[in-house]
């Protein structure tokens, strides 16, 4: 899946919207001021807004709150456990 952050500088919920995805490097980050064609393709309109696209379809996550609620019941991937298996951690 992938997932943009349009966010605008100096605006306290793109500050905060941009710290919910600290340290996550599965997402791009626009400013909506400097990629007006990005964020014209994808119609967004305002700031902070999270899109997510998949196959099926194209989801807008519009303020912060609404990009809470995405994060709160996004899914987590179920990755197999590799860790007993490397020498290197003993």
């Amino acid at each position: 899946m992938k997932k943009t952050l349009f966010l605008l500088p100096n605006c306290d919920e793109s500050i905060k919207a941009k710290a919910l995805f600290e340290n996550r490097n599965d997402l791009t980050i626009f400013y909506l001021n400097e990629a007006s064609e990005e964020a014209k393709k994808l119609h967004v309109t305002s700031a902070p807004t999270l899109v997510t696209e998949d196959w099926e379809s194209i989801s807008r996550f519009v303020g912060l709150e609404k990009i809470k609620e995405y994060l709160s019941n996004e899914t987590t991937p179920k990755y197999a456990c590799a860790c007993s298996d490397v020498d290197y951690l003993k």
